[in-house]
C-alpha cells in the first residue's frame, strides 16, 4: 500500500499541538503511578473511574459550548455503554491494577509482560 508522502514540515501550531500530547499523556502515567501507590488512598478501579468520569465531564461541556446534541439515541446508548464499560474495566482499571501491583508506573506496558522478580 503505497502512502502519500508529504513534503511540508510541521508548522510551529502543529509542533505545539504534538508537544501539548506528549506533556499530557506522558504525565498521566506519572499521575497513576503516584496515585495508585501504597498509602495515597485511591484503589486502581476508583482512580480509573475519576480519570474516566472527568474526561467525559470535559467533553460533555465542550460539545455544549458548541451547541451539539447531548442526548444520544438508545443505539448510541448502549454502543456508548458497552464500550465505556470495556475502556474502563478492561483498559484504565486493569492497567492500573497491574501498575499498583508491580509499583511500575508504565514501564510494565513497555515491556508488555509481568512484574520482574523483586517488583512487588
Amino acid at each position: 500500500m503505497n502512502h502519500p508522502q508529504h513534503d511540508q514540515p510541521l508548522s510551529r501550531a502543529g509542533l505545539a499541538h504534538l508537544a501539548v500530547v506528549y506533556v499530557v499523556w506522558g504525565s498521566t502515567y506519572l499521575a497513576i503511578r503516584l496515585a495508585v501507590r501504597e498509602g495515597a488512598g485511591f484503589p486502581p478501579f476508583t482512580l480509573a473511574c475519576l480519570r474516566v468520569m472527568t474526561a467525559a465531564a470535559v467533553l460533555l461541556g465542550w460539545a455544549a459550548i458548541r451547541g451539539h446534541r447531548l442526548r444520544p439515541t438508545r443505539t448510541e446508548a448502549l454502543v456508548l455503554a458497552g464500550s465505556g464499560l470495556l475502556l474502563w474495566v478492561g483498559g484504565n482499571g486493569l492497567g492500573d491494577v497491574g501498575r499498583a501491583a508491580c509499583r511500575l508506573g508504565h514501564r510494565g506496558e513497555a515491556g508488555g509482560g509481568s512484574c520482574p522478580s523483586g517488583a512487588r
